[in-house]
């Protein structure tokens, strides 16, 4: 889900079931920063973890998969959904600006 919403589509694919279930079992798949560039390298690892082919290499529960996304969140200053949605109805253009200020490095 994290990938979908960051990337716009999920992480794996293929031209037949096979091939996706493939593509899953061996872990390939396109790099999250190759499919939107506004991906950063912190929450494409987040994201490679979560769906590492290796058990061993992913996170152990949700519980680490919150502290890590909590964590990114609080260093680009959106770790307060409250008053991030409270600023976005109030004014969506002036809010989506600024945010994309905050999120894309110039």
């Amino acid at each position: 889900m994290a990938r979908l919403l960051a990337a716009g589509r999920t992480p794996f694919d293929g031209d037949t079931p096979a091939a996706l279930f493939r593509n899953i079992v061996e872990g390939r798949h396109e790099d999250p920063r190759a499919v939107n560039p506004a991906v950063d390298n912190r929450l494409a690892r987040i994201i490679d973890r979560m769906i590492a082919p290796d058990p061993a290499a992913r996170y152990a529960d949700m519980g680490e998969v919150r502290r890590d996304l909590a964590a990114w969140l609080s260093d680009i200053e959106l770790a307060e959904p409250d008053r991030e949605l409270a600023a976005f109805f109030t004014n969506p253009d002036a809010y989506l600006g600024r945010l994309r200020e905050r999120l894309i490095p110039v």
